[in-house]
């Protein structure tokens, strides 16, 4: 939430009496103290500045003054001294006799003070509010994008994309619990108008909120084989964009390689592979010269304004703390495609298939059946042959009937 800055334009008066009027602005607890003539000095002051800004402060409901700018007078000009704050007007001026005048410019009342702290950006952080002199944040406890819509609306950075608490980055700050179980519609100027606890609370920076705005800027490579080298991303609205790179230069790498904490831009234009866009916002930069960071140039939006960046490739840059961009792979010889055959077995062959033993066991039969009738017929012929033998023997007339005995002994 930005500070709200409460202007003090005290013109001079064209005659003792005539009314200085207090008129707020369009921005939250921002005041201006008018009179009828537009045309009339800044008056000066005799009397102490601070109690009466402190006093219009307090009236407004912007708590006490965070800081008063004040300059020394023309030593020839008369002052005002006496002035209270009633019903928008500064009543009961005297003046007084010149020397030692003071002219009040702005000042800024301390209720209104926010800021985001522990990001990279103005737009990201955690929420710490001025209150009684000093800063402190804002408990997590019911902390919910309405009440984080207000603080981004106040500083300027749009709206809440996203809101932190316990365990984020943004958390363990310092100084005292502003405000707990707030309930912001997201309507409201400022996180102060919002029902709220104020001291009685059970929070510790544990659980200090924090919020990230659309309007945070970040910055990131991709594509590189580190953080140091790549693509040049852009974050805003929750979105990562590109940069065109006819608005890229030596001025705008070094930017970016410095706020990357990667050293000095080694290479930002000629890469052997182009980088191509993302589908998001493309972003085109034109920068002032000696800009302190990229957030200080130019950022124009292309889909508003196409014509800055016709047929433009994106971005990238190599810082020299970063190895580089990955090398691509070395072109492979070819080589024939290989012919791939239908082979007719569905498998692997199996040695002992239940139709290899049925023919094994069929051929030891048959052979033992040959062999078997082989052996007959062999004692079939010997069988006949002595047959045959005993034939011729007995075809003698009186042959004897026992062949052990001789003829001779058969005749006695």
């Amino acid at each position: 939430m930005e500070a709200f800055r409460i202007v003090v334009v005290l013109q001079a008066l064209v005659c003792y009496g005539a009314k200085l009027y207090i008129t707020q602005t369009s921005r939250p607890c921002s005041w201006t103290v008018t009179s009828p003539d537009e045309n009339q000095r800044l008056p000066a002051f005799k009397q102490p500045l601070h109690p009466l800004a402190t006093q219009v402060c307090q009236t407004l409901g912007c708590g006490e003054v965070y800081e008063l700018k004040e300059s020394a007078a023309d030593p020839n000009s008369s002052c005002l001294t006496g002035c209270i704050h009633h019903n928008s007007t500064l009543i009961n001026c005297s003046r007084t006799a010149a020397g030692g005048c003071m002219v009040m410019s702005e000042v800024i009342c301390g209720n209104n003070k926010v800021r985001l702290s522990g990001g990279s950006h103005r737009c990201a952080g955690r929420v710490e509010l001025w209150r009684a002199g000093q800063w402190g944040t804002v408990c997590d406890d019911e902390w919910d994008t309405q009440d984080a819509d207000v603080v981004c609306a106040q500083l300027g950075c749009g709206y809440a994309i996203s809101v932190t608490g316990q365990g984020d980055p943004y958390s363990q700050g310092r100084g005292p619990i502003q405000l707990d179980d707030l309930n912001c519609t997201g309507k409201e100027r400022s996180l102060w108008e919002c029902p709220a606890v104020m001291d009685d609370h059970d929070c510790g920076h544990k659980e200090d909120a924090g919020v990230v705005c659309s309007e945070y800027k970040a910055l990131r490579l991709t594509g590189g084989q580190d953080r140091c080298s790549g693509r040049v991303e852009i974050h805003r609205n929750g979105l990562w964009g590109t940069v065109c790179d006819d608005s890229w230069d030596k001025q705008e790498a070094f930017l970016a390689c410095a706020m990357l904490d990667c050293g000095v831009a080694k290479t930002f234009t000629g890469f052997e592979k182009p980088f191509t866009h993302k589908s998001e916002t493309r972003w085109y930069y034109m920068c002032p010269k000696n800009p302190a960071v990229l957030w200080d140039c130019t950022e124009i939006d292309t889909s508003t304004k196409p014509h800055f960046c016709t047929d433009s490739k994106a971005a990238g840059v190599i810082c020299n703390n970063s190895a580089g961009l990955p090398v691509p792979p070395s072109p492979k010889a070819t080589t024939p495609a290989l012919t791939t055959v239908q082979m007719t077995t569905a498998g692997p062959k199996v040695l002992w298939s239940l139709e290899r033993l049925s023919c094994i066991v069929l051929s030891l039969a048959l052979l033992s059946t040959s062999a078997f009738i082989i052996i007959l017929c062999c004692q079939a012929k010997k069988k006949n042959e002595v047959r045959g033998k005993t034939t011729t023997r007995g075809s003698r007339k009186d042959a004897p009937r026992f062949p052990d005995q001789s003829w001779e002994e058969l005749q006695l």
